[in-house]
């Protein structure tokens, strides 16, 4: 088999072009992708900001008080929870008050 070396030619020359169309995807000394290469499949990834932070942190946080649950499950267990109706009545009112208003 002859290769020929020489860039004479058609093909050489579309071979030549094509390979300057094609950027490299990534440097040989670092082994991470030249700035303005695409990046490799699987390579993706983008900062995030505080804001964005805190708020997936924050959806990983349970908002229900596991100490308060816990403790009317163990009143209502022992027939220990017992609610003043006079407060719910007094909420009930307030309630129907604030919609009218």
């Amino acid at each position: 088999m002859k290769i020929d070396e020489t860039l004479s030619g058609s093909n050489g020359v579309n071979a030549v072009n094509r390979a300057q169309m094609v950027p490299e995807v990534s440097s040989a000394a670092t082994g991470k992708p030249e700035s303005g290469s695409n990046p490799e499949v699987g390579d993706d990834s983008t900062p995030l900001s505080a804001g964005a932070k805190l708020a997936s942190h924050m959806a990983n946080v349970s908002d229900v008080r596991m100490d308060k649950v816990t403790g009317v499950q163990q009143a209502l267990a022992t027939d220990t929870y017992h609610v003043d109706a006079g407060k719910v009545a007094d909420k009930i009112i307030l309630s129907i008050l604030q919609k009218q208003l």
